[in-house]
């Protein structure tokens, strides 16, 4: 299931909630800062408490973010995962970044059989 956050300030609470009741997980967040740069105080630290609370083999950060990443438009924000369903299912992407398909890889990981 992919679950619409509503924005990357929520993923720590979702992180706690399927921490308490053992529910396996991946997240994935834009680090909104290009590659070199640090991105503004805000962001550092929810990029922070993600990890911190998720671990890092739960989590995919995406550089600077997902749009760029994927290569689809940049204009407007919010559903992403709606977004990226049409954009690899409708348009003929089938090549998917690298960045994402390690995020499918640790799903698929984090998955039990």
């Amino acid at each position: 299931m992919i679950i619409e956050c509503g924005g990357k300030g929520n993923m720590p609470l979702f992180a706690r909630i399927c921490n308490a009741c053992g529910i396996p997980y991946v997240l994935v967040h834009d680090r909104d800062a290009e590659r070199g740069e640090r991105p503004i105080e805000s962001e550092r630290i929810v990029n922070e408490q993600i990890v911190e609370i998720a671990g890092s083999d739960r989590t995919v950060v995406l550089t600077p973010d997902f749009e760029a990443v994927s290569g689809m438009d940049g204009r407007g924000r919010g559903r992403k995962p709606h977004k990226a369903y049409r954009w690899y299912t409708g348009n003929g992407n089938a090549d998917v970044p690298g960045p994402l398909r390690e995020a499918v890889e640790k799903i698929l990981r984090a998955t039990p059989s």
